[in-house]
């Protein structure tokens, strides 16, 4: 049994706590591997000093070393010692299995043996539709313990052309475009150093996306990928392995038949189904002619095997006999499997109800995931002639028992932040994340039944539909991100990314530029804070462009620009930008529209703030301000607020920033903007700081840094670790200020921002690091910088809260709310 209060034990919880391998720790120790083992299987105690350099690369405090040594050396127990949280980074991010993986035994063996041989980089699995290559990559990848960062899936079954497949990619690894740097380098510089598996699922139909893959394979020399695929990429390295049927033997044995993987399968479906189907001697003939007439397609058998609440074998055999084709007529299909399983779901649509049968086709139209509320609005209808809408649930129910829809597993990642404190933000936002049921319905299935949607007549009315919802809910979305649901709102849209797309395509195909441009003014604060910039960019050039053509009112022109503006800005792309914002302060200015020139001022006094034209910014954040306020607008004037505060900042001004730093979270608090307050928390931080009082500095980052952990706002909570380092080190805590420094560090680098000279935090943080010199010798800080950056960014989250303690704060109460990068 293992001796949980062992000091062993503790190590090897905080090692995974910090993400930190065997060998990476020893490394640091500079120890043996076998050492850190040994220590950790209590089989040998560390010295004095080398307990002194584990407690450094294991985040000891600083007061807490003395009993930490005595405690490794034996001389003390563990009882003060408060057992580290568990490791809050996922390697990987694979769907826990739903059912179990019958008869592929041989093909687990093989693929695993190959991706770990060294000259196997690029894998691809091809084969029919239908033959369980997702599955079988995703179990593979499940069995795959010896990659130190892990498996990640990415889904591309609903990305509909290979120019998004990098920001699928990106997406998985929670990668924001920065403001510098296009999305490919980010990528490689993300992957470069990290050794994992990808497995990139559906690939067929973006093969233009291969050349992608191969420079990904090309800059990162520890990255393998796994591609499942009905086509191989014909890129040069890669390995093809042709994933077949399920075996079906040819055989009147009895016993052979029932241990057939083909056989298994049914059976174990079809008890998932009907909890008292056994298979008897005398059914087992008919339940393998049955997996015969669907060629062993593990899809095709699944469909078959959910039937059989309604039908005994042998009335399944008899109704596969008169709807599919023989596999063993003289004038065999040349692509039978195809064949098989079209007709295999064809066979199943026609045992469906007429309200299922209705239902499904309608159901085709959404593209990835979608929820109970999008499936009732745009499906949910009798005809044409009559609108009225009908409750769908009951038929939803009936399609995933009889397996042609899916519902979507939760994340699962609840075990990420076990140890933290109840109010730990992290755990709270996967919460947040798996809130509603989403289905999703599987490719196969999704061709056949937009095939029948064409058929019936209603393809045009339930793409129009579901343009009209998602455009609707993405305007009501708008309204919803600078108040109480901002963090809910913006998980919506994500998981809906595949739809808003679909909708804004077919927006622009069938020329309906107002509502493409409404939606795309409405996306582009979304855009803009979860980092999807270069896309954004691309969509609302596409807009701007279509809307040369046609005639459209001045203010949406204007309001198009501008957001168009925002997304060029903040990329850094001020040259752009300008233009823009000067025709829309035109229009905004002749059509008397004080609120609109608010905003423009604010954007271009952003540009004056990121050149660092202190005069500049200030003069047209006043400007914004007062028309702001003379218009209203509360949002807007806390925005002029929060910015003209950070130019007295940027400029020592501390005395004329704190008010309206006040004044800027009072607004927030009255909109109930989990951000603005989020900011305003954490500028009044920096005042604290500047004017001496490093406690209250440090209670206001917390508090701004739980805010910004619940919003997924990478960019704040990099300058909540730089303020919480520089408040530490004030503190006398140069060990802690280094690893948040560290931390910081890295977090501002993958997100490819850097201070400016003239900003007030790189003067702050240079003052910092000088201070951690005089404090602590080169290799104690190079080391605690080195732990520091090694954290994933949930993992720097918990470290800087201080998550396992308890936390309390009185300025971290929010309604849950959302976002991600800067200032406003």
């Amino acid at each position: 049994m293992e001796a949980r209060d062992s000091f062993g034990y503790w190590v090897r919880c905080r090692r995974k706590s910090l993400d930190l391998t065997q060998e990476e720790l020893a490394q640091r120790v500079g120890c043996a591997p076998v050492t850190v083992r040994k220590i950790e299987a209590d089989e040998r105690r560390p010295s004095p000093q080398m307990a002194e350099r584990l407690a450094l690369c294991l985040a000891v405090p600083a007061s807490e070393l003395p009993r930490f040594v005595a405690a490794a050396v034996g001389e003390k127990t563990l009882a003060w010692l408060e057992h580290p949280p568990g490791s809050v980074r996922s390697k990987g991010n694979l769907p826990a299995p739903v059912t179990s993986l019958v008869g592929r035994e041989r093909e687990i063996d093989e693929i695993a043996a190959l991706l770990q041989r060294g000259d196997v980089r690029l894998l691809t699995l091809t084969g029919p539709i239908g033959v369980g290559k997702t599955r079988l990559a995703v179990e593979v990848g499940r069995r795959l313990k010896t990659l130190r960062d892990g498996v990640f899936l990415v889904e591309l079954a609903a990305v509909r052309t290979p120019d998004l497949v990098l920001p699928a990619i990106a997406t998985t690894f929670g990668i924001r475009e920065g403001r510098a740097g296009a999305l490919a380098q980010l990528l490689e510089d993300h992957l470069a150093a990290r050794e994992l598996l990808l497995i990139l699922d559906n690939f067929e139909h973006l093969l233009g996306a291969a050349t992608q893959v191969a420079s990904l394979l090309a800059h990162c020399p520890h990255l393998r990928v796994l591609v499942t695929s009905r086509a191989r990429l014909h890129l040069y390295g890669e390995h093809e392995l042709v994933v077949a049927p399920l075996s079906v033997p040819d055989t009147q044995h009895i016993a052979e038949a029932a241990e057939s993987a083909a056989v298994r399968l049914f059976c174990d479906r079809a008890r998932a189904a009907r909890a008292d189907f056994r298979l008897t001697p005398s059914l087992t003939s008919t339940v393998l002619s049955i997996c015969r007439h669907l060629d062993g397609l593990p899809l095709a058998i699944e469909l078959a095997a959910a039937r059989i609440k309604l039908f005994a074998p042998q009335e399944l055999l008899q109704r596969l006999d008169h709807r599919l084709p023989s596999t063993t007529s003289p004038h065999h299909d040349p692509l039978p499997r195809l064949r098989v399983l079209e007709e295999a779901i064809r066979w199943s649509y026609g045992l469906l109800s007429p309200a299922q049968r209705t239902l499904l086709p309608r159901l085709s139209v959404f593209c990835g995931r979608f929820d109970l509320a999008a499936a009732q609005a745009v499906c949910g209808f009798q005809d044409a002639e009559q609108p009225a809408i009908v409750e769908i649930g009951d038929e939803i129910n009936a399609l995933l028992d009889q397996s042609l829809l899916a519902r979507e597993a939760p994340s699962s990642q609840a075990h990420l932040t076990d140890g933290c404190c109840p109010q730990c933000p992290v755990q709270q936002r996967h919460e947040d994340e798996d809130n509603e049921s989403r289905f999703i319905m599987l490719e196969t299935v999704r061709d056949f039944s937009l095939a029948q949607l064409r058929k019936s007549g209603e393809s045009a009315q339930l793409h129009q539909r579901h343009a009209d919802y998602f455009a609707g809910r993405t305007r009501y979305a708008a309204t919803q991100l600078h108040g109480p649901v901002q963090a809910l709102t913006l998980i919506w849209l994500e998981h809906n990314s595949d739809n808003l797309r679909a909708a804004l395509t077919w927006l622009l195909d069938t020329e309906q530029i107002e509502p493409a441009a409404e939606m795309g003014c409405a996306l582009s604060v979304f855009w803009q804070r979860h980092g999807h910039y270069d896309e954004g960019r691309r969509w609302m050039d596409s807009i701007i462009a279509v809307m040369a053509q046609f005639p459209v009112p001045a203010m949406l022109r204007a309001r198009t620009l501008q957001a168009a503006a925002l997304l060029a800005y903040r990329q850094g792309d001020w040259q752009r930008a300008q233009p823009w914002l000067a025709e829309c302060n035109a229009i905004f200015t002749a059509a008397g529209d004080l609120r609109g020139q608010a905003s423009v001022n604010f954007d271009q006094g952003w540009i004056a703030i990121d050149r660092g034209d202190w005069q500049l910014a200030a003069r047209l954040n006043r400007k914004s301000l007062a028309l702001a306020r003379k218009a209203g607008d509360e949002l807007i004037t806390y925005r002029a607020l929060t910015n003209l505060g950070w130019t007295h900042l940027c400029t020592h001004e501390y005395a004329a920033a704190a008010p309206l730093f006040e004044e800027a979270h009072r607004a927030a608090q009255k909109m109930q903007h989990t951000k603005g307050i989020a900011v305003s928390l954490i500028n009044l931080g920096w005042v604290a700081h500047y004017t001496g009082e490093p406690m209250q500095a440090q209670s206001l980052a917390q508090a701004g840094l739980r805010l910004c952990c619940r919003l997924d706002e990478r960019e704040l909570i990099a300058e909540c670790l730089e303020l919480l380092a520089i408040t530490t080190i004030d503190s006398g805590d140069a060990h802690r200020a280094a690893r948040l420094s560290g931390a910081a560090a890295a977090l501002r680098a993958a997100l490819h921002i850097i201070h400016p000279p003239s900003h007030h935090v790189a003067t702050a943080m240079a003052a910092a690091e000088e201070a951690m010199r005089h404090q602590l010798n080169n290799g104690d800080l190079a080391a605690d910088r080195q732990a520091g950056s090694s954290l994933r960014i949930e993992a720097m989250i918990v470290f800087a809260l201080g998550c396992g303690r308890k936390q309390t704060s009185v300025h971290a109460t929010t309604a849950r709310g959302p976002a991600p990068p800067s200032r406003w």
